[in-house]
């Protein structure tokens, strides 16, 4: 999962390209143990004036504006969208791929779609 949502990251702005690892680390760290770690990142719900990718801000802080995250995920998301319906070859390629991962995520179980 770390090695998918880093390679997303990294085809979105500049600031999720070179932050998108210790986005991805302290996340992954925090939910798994159920935990914040301490002054790593600032959550910025404010739409107008801070509006933009990741930054590091207050003594290496990471800063994060929640609603710019949002729009650049569902960029991502029509990026792939438009992917898929783009070609035939590109829909066989990108679902071959998801067919493969929903197998490797259900106990090895092959997945008829």
């Amino acid at each position: 999962t770390r090695r998918v949502l880093n390679k997303i990251l990294n085809q979105m702005s500049n600031g999720y390209q070179k932050h998108g690892n210790k986005l991805v680390e302290w996340h992954r760290h925090a939910l798994a143990h159920e935990l914040r770690p301490d002054n790593n990142w600032v959550y910025d719900l404010n739409t107008e004036s801070q509006y933009g990718s990741p930054k590091l801000v207050n003594n290496n802080q990471l800063y994060l504006n929640i609603p710019h995250f949002i729009d650049s995920c569902i960029l991502e998301l029509e990026k792939l969208c438009k992917k898929i319906t783009s070609s035939y070859a590109e829909a066989e390629e990108v679902m071959k791929k998801f067919r493969q991962y929903i197998s490797k995520h259900s106990l090895n179980k092959p997945q008829n779609f």
